[in-house]
């Protein structure tokens, strides 16, 4: 990544695209929104590499929200090491319980002849920002499916929506993963998640999906080698039928100033 690109990005709150590196940032004046498309490694040989396809982090009015829980280690703890770089250890989908790509006993290479990530369609403009990209990490599954995520930001209400679908064949079980900042509590009510800080809401989440069953786990940010520290973790899983279309949105509203949930439903 281009160091001066990048933080020309930062200072002027502009929305780039790292098309080389596969990072993408989605920026307003009070959201930041960085996804995860870059392929595996040199050659579809990912030493360093995590399961990470189609994650993201978020952030809103500087505050860390959903980030990526980080690598913790290498040799010394192989239990921990293959936890950090696991699909459910990302912000994304796991499939049928499957990892993106076979995680094996090496301790460095992430190798998927199966599989690869492809960015569809990138637009930025002053209003809005929109990214749709696929990966077929799963089409080595006895019944294939591809998972494509849109991520939408609208710069004037700074709402921002993630949008799944899934093309294939079979009926799967697909499970999504939400990783929070070590200072974030959440409250999860019926189809909604309110995540604060310090006592003060930050941004809810609500799903088009009825019925879900949400939950909340115990889980580790490492911010450093070999140091963890505690962190929770929002989920929730359903079954899909892969050959009928369909999209599962998440969406998420600014719980404070201005352009919050609650300001949105009084000028309705």
């Amino acid at each position: 990544m281009n160091l001066e690109r990048a933080q020309e990005s930062v200072e002027t709150n502009q929305s780039k695209a790292f098309p080389n590196g596969g990072i993408y940032i989605m920026r307003s004046e009070r959201i930041y929104l960085a996804a995860v498309c870059h392929r595996i490694g040199v050659n579809g040989v990912g030493p360093h590499k995590h399961n990470d396809w189609l994650s993201f982090e978020l952030c809103a009015d500087g505050v860390p929200v959903i980030i990526d829980p980080g690598t913790y280690c290498y040799t010394g703890n192989m239990e921990m090491r293959r936890l950090f770089r696991s699909t459910a250890y990302h912000n994304t989908v796991v499939v049928d319980g499957e990892e993106q790509v076979p995680i094996h006993n090496s301790m460095f290479a992430l190798v998927n002849p199966f599989g690869d990530i492809h960015v569809t369609d990138w637009k930025s403009s002053e209003s809005f920002d929109l990214l749709t990209a696929q990966h077929t990490g799963y089409q080595r599954l006895a019944d294939p499916v591809a998972h494509q995520r849109t991520f939408h930001l609208d710069k004037k209400t700074h709402q921002v929506t993630v949008e799944d679908s899934f093309q294939g064949k079979g009926i799967h079980k697909i499970e999504f993963y939400f990783h929070l900042d070590t200072e974030i509590i959440c409250e999860i009510e019926p189809g909604t998640v309110l995540f604060s800080k310090n006592g003060c809401p930050v941004l809810s989440m609500k799903t088009n999906q009825s019925q879900i069953g949400l939950k909340l786990n115990n889980g580790w940010v490492s911010r450093a080698y070999n140091k963890k520290e505690p962190a929770q973790i929002v989920s929730w899983g359903t079954t899909i039928d892969a050959a009928v279309p369909q999209a599962i949105k998440h969406t998420f509203f600014l719980q404070q100033g201005p352009d919050s949930e609650a300001e949105a439903k009084v000028h309705a």
